[in-house]
């Protein structure tokens, strides 16, 4: 900060950020509900701004415990945390548009420098006005499709930590950001900008066992199955990986723990997934039956645990039953399966894939499909990719 105008993270900030007056509490008067119990945290320990030195890189805004290792925990400078409720307020503020996204990015950025270096919980409680603007969307107004996908974002990224994710449940305020009751059942939704927040956001919070029924409560993989034949190609492309990271998640533990067709008897939500999976492979529509391809084939390209195996073994009898029509539906996608499927199946000698769907299963449809139906590998850009992982 110089003497002439308010610096924050040695950017200059408009002189209009710099008064505003303090934000009203009416969204958090509550919060938390007192019936409730406060979930335990860490003590604050008492910081001593540094003396020497500067700070480099994303860690502007942050100060660190004197004599402490770089690897120690962070909390928000003073300077940030008193600028934060008046940033607030204005971003809950319809009549203040947001006219240039990029900030909100470098927000998002600096918001997930603190919580990967401390503790998210931590942060709310310092700092309510977060929890109040995530509030403060949730209301009947117009507000931007740009601040309705950062707030659900941000809402994701606290949420990743377990005891945060309690933390917010408490008030009921993820089902209604994420559910129905929230700007999934609104007017923002035909927003792009809109639903592809909320994938990311719910990409975010999917990183533990808890969220797994939090998802399959609150109809979110429903809603992801629909959005995967979305009219923005972003948003379908980013909802076929957020399926797969949920199932990776539900299915990285297999409850029986030895790999096998059986392995694929997991929660709820993986469930939910692997028939709905089915279920499109099985389907006369073109574009489902793509989808599911396209989802498998990351899957398999993206996803090693031993539970593949058992999802293969369930799935290729389906797959198989595609490569005896004529003409072969979504022979592209399927050519990408075969492939992925190669490279860390039976041909990429991953553990657990022995005896299932025969030793190289993959590798010798792919010769079939090379020499007997040469047209289903598309332009020839394909054949070096196709001929590489033949061995041939």
């Amino acid at each position: 900060r110089d003497g002439q105008a308010r610096r924050v993270w040695r950017r200059p900030v408009p002189r209009s950020l710099s008064s505003f007056p303090e934000p009203g509490r009416s969204g958090l008067s509550a919060w938390p509900p007192a019936a409730l119990p406060r979930i335990p945290t860490p003590a604050v320990p008492v910081l001593v701004p540094p003396r020497h030195g500067r700070w480099r890189g994303p860690g502007r805004g942050l100060r660190r415990l004197r004599g402490a290792s770089r690897n120690c925990s962070f909390i928000m400078d003073p300077e940030c945390s008193r600028l934060l409720p008046a940033l607030c307020a204005v971003l809950a503020d319809p009549r203040q548009p947001v006219a240039d996204d990029t900030c909100l990015e470098k927000l998002l950025d600096w918001f997930k420098t603190i919580t990967e270096a401390g503790s998210s919980l931590l942060v709310l409680q310092e700092n309510p006005c977060l929890v109040e603007l995530l509030f403060d969307v949730l209301k009947p107004q117009d507000l931007s499709p740009r601040v309705l996908s950062f707030s659900l974002r941000l809402a994701g990224m606290f949420a990743a930590q377990e005891d945060c994710f309690q933390y917010l449940q408490q008030g009921e305020l993820l089902p209604r950001l994420f559910g129905e009751a929230g700007p999934l059942g609104g007017a923002a939704w035909t927003a792009p900008t809109v639903r592809s927040g909320w994938i990311q956001g719910l990409r975010s919070l999917a990183q533990h066992p808890r969220a797994l029924p939090f998802l399959a409560d609150c109809g979110a993989v429903d809603t992801i199955f629909s959005l995967q034949g979305d009219s923005s190609l972003f948003v379908a492309s980013a909802a076929g990986q957020l399926l797969v990271h949920i199932l990776d998640l539900a299915m990285r533990a297999p409850p029986r723990g030895h790999p096998g067709p059986q392995a694929c008897d997991g929660p709820a939500c993986a469930q939910k997934i692997v028939c709905h999976l089915e279920d499109s492979l099985r389907a006369a529509a073109a574009p489902q039956l793509t989808q599911a391809l396209n989802v498998l084939t990351t899957t398999f390209g993206h996803c090693h645990g031993l539970w593949t195996p058992g999802l293969w073994g369930r799935l290729s009898p389906l797959v198989g039953h595609l490569l005896e029509k004529d003409p072969v539906p979504a022979s592209h996608a399927l050519v990408d399966l075969l492939l992925s499927v190669a490279r860390s199946g039976p041909g990429g000698h991953l553990p657990g894939w022995a005896g299932v769907g025969g030793p190289c299963f993959p590798l010798q449809v792919l010769g079939q499909l090379l020499h007997l139906r040469p047209d289903l590998v598309g332009p020839p850009r394909m054949l070096p990719r196709v001929e590489e992982h033949r061995g041939v």
